[in-house]
């Protein structure tokens, strides 16, 4: 599991997931589950470590993330709403209390698109546009973030030409 500041996280209306990719090839020492936490433990950690693995196996389409909410002791589960990733949710997390967040990209959609962008490197090297990093966020407002070089409202068009507008969000990030 990556750590994520869930405060900066949240008010930035945007996730974080543990499988991030820099313009070096690196992956910040995460997995690719799709969870994420505050960087001190939390008594949730053994939920999150049960709940995230079978999410992401059996409901890829329509999981998104896993949000420790320590302050108020639950987890938010983004997904694109369906029943029975709720049931199964509950299910597998017993008594720990869940909130659900709707999200419009899910963890395999947005894992798909992560590799894409960075087996396109190149591409966007020799467009002029230097990438460096990018995640998966919650899936609310889009499916990756993407940090460039200059992040421009010129990098932002780019992206959505080739990925689909809105699925890529840039931003204005430090080198590589």
């Amino acid at each position: 599991m990556a750590a994520a500041v869930l405060a900066a996280l949240l008010s930035m209306g945007a996730g974080a997931c543990a499988h991030q990719g820099t313009a070096d090839g690196s992956t910040d020492g995460g997995s690719r589950g799709g969870h994420y936490r505050t960087r001190h433990p939390s008594q949730l950690d053994p939920v999150v470590r049960r709940l995230a693995p079978y999410l992401e196996r059996h409901f890829a389409g329509s999981y998104t993330t896993l949000v420790i909410d320590s302050p108020h002791n639950r987890l938010l589960v983004y997904r694109i709403p369906d029943a029975a990733l709720d049931a199964a949710a509950h299910s597998v997390a017993g008594r720990t209390r869940l909130l659900f967040v709707d999200s419009r990209y899910s963890y395999g959609h947005q894992h798909e698109l992560m590799d894409r962008i960075g087996a396109d490197l190149g591409y966007w090297r020799r467009q002029g546009i230097r990438v460096t990093s990018w995640t998966a966020s919650n899936g609310v407002r889009c499916a990756v973030l993407v940090s460039t070089a200059r992040g421009t409202g010129a990098d932002q068009r780019a992206f959505d030409a080739r990925y689909g507008t809105g699925a890529v969000a840039i931003s204005r990030g430090g080198p590589a």
